[in-house]
């Protein structure tokens, strides 16, 4: 069997048959993220959400971490920092086989 130049390994995908997925799934996903973020060191009262995305790649890592929607850089930084201590995730699956997938998350930063 032929594997089209569409499934090799240096293809990101933005949509796939089934979504990568944070281990326990989506309720796990915002608890690790709430467990994990941590306030940075501002002054001012900023809240809101970062948005953020990321390769889920077929080893399950995580690589090429962007911001799409900024907040502040300090919030940003801590964005970015929660998802890099991410465990393995399971990797998206197209036609059945493993692919590298974006991966795009709200992060949301908001006093209590």
């Amino acid at each position: 069997m032929v594997i089209p130049k569409l499934y090799q390994d240096s293809t990101i995908f933005e949509a796939v048959d089934q979504m990568p997925q944070f281990p326990g799934g989506n309720d796990s996903l915002l608890s690790y993220i709430s467990k994990n973020l941590k306030w940075p060191n501002i002054d001012a009262d900023v809240q809101g959400k970062v948005i953020v995305r990321f390769v889920v790649n077929i080893d399950s890592s995580i690589s090429d971490i962007e911001i799409l929607r900024s907040l502040d850089p300090l919030f940003d930084a801590e964005a970015i920092r929660v998802i890099k201590t991410f465990p393995k995730f399971i990797p998206g699956k197209q036609n059945g086989k493993a692919v590298n997938c974006w991966y795009t998350i709200p992060i949301t930063f908001k006093l209590e």
